[in-house]
């Protein structure tokens, strides 16, 4: 066995087998600290990424020949849901994705490519077999831990040369993150709901201004703001997934940008109970 291969195999067996002190949260536990520097959480699952070029037809045709040997040899039934709710409660079945050929907006890649989601235990099997069989690809493999800089920026290996991968196409990054419950509680306390309902008024679409406190201390409204304040606390970056269309951009930081004022003047409530206005104390002196 040569140097170079035998050096490969360890890189991936240490990859493979990293230790986590500090397990991730997943969806049936709330997370923990939201931060990718002071948690080192677990790879729950892994990424393959082929990349190639898209104007090459050659390429192409080689790129998508090796991802249907690929699918054979793994036995990998095509038509299987994959998507990117796998960060957590991952499937444990592998699965593939369309290929990306034209290059996608918001993609975090370049350049044309197909991937392939990989459940822990097939890991061993996929990573070394995708290495010895790229060809002339390059092939990224990286962890879902739900760090999604980290885990395409500081945690991934790759095999062949290295592409830039575009960071700001991340919309959340902390441990045990997940981007549809983030995104499904926006909608929730941002799109679907009304905040002249709760007494509020809006100063240049950028400020909120307490006009009827009998309405925004009721207790539907008190709620509302207490699960407004956590959202960017267990969701940040969440108001990127509207970068894309200003006016639901701007909505959103409108309600991101104002929850501390929401949560002071909620904590000025008349009592709706002791625990409540103590819990938002607490919340605020965190805050600060």
């Amino acid at each position: 066995m040569s140097k170079s291969v035998l050096t490969l195999l360890v890189v991936l067996f240490l990859f493979a087998v990293q230790l986590h002190s500090h397990p991730s949260r997943y969806s049936d536990l709330d997370v923990g600290n939201p931060n990718c520097s002071l948690v080192l959480p677990e790879f729950r699952s892994y990424h393959i990424h082929v990349l190639f070029w898209g104007a090459k037809q050659e390429e192409v045709t080689a790129a998508l020949a090796l991802r249907t040997e690929f699918i054979s040899i793994f036995n990998i039934n095509e038509s299987a849901p994959c998507d990117d709710s796998h960060t957590l409660d991952p499937p444990n079945y592998l699965c593939v994705w369309s290929p990306e050929i034209a290059l996608e907006s918001g993609s975090p890649f370049l350049t044309a490519m197909w991937a392939s989601f990989i459940p822990k235990q097939y890991f061993a099997t996929t990573v070394p077999w995708i290495m010895q069989h790229r060809s002339i690809f390059d092939v990224l493999v990286h962890p879902n831990s739900g760090c999604e800089i980290e885990d395409h920026r500081d945690w991934p290996v790759w095999g062949g040369s290295k592409w830039e991968v575009d960071l700001n196409a991340f919309h959340y990054d902390f441990p045990g993150g997940d981007i549809y419950k983030c995104i499904d509680s926006a909608k929730q306390l941002i799109f679907n709901s009304s905040y002249t309902s709760c007494g509020l008024q809006t100063s240049n679409n950028e400020t909120f201004v307490l006009s009827n406190k009998s309405q925004f201390c009721s207790p539907s409204c008190v709620l509302w703001v207490k699960q407004l304040v956590n959202l960017p606390v267990k969701c940040p970056h969440t108001c990127d997934e509207w970068n894309q269309t200003p006016q639901q951009y701007n909505t959103c930081l409108l309600y991101i940008n104002n929850a501390d004022t929401l949560a002071s003047w909620s904590a000025s409530c008349p009592a709706q109970d002791k625990a409540l206005r103590a819990a938002f104390k607490l919340m605020l002196s965190s805050a600060n």
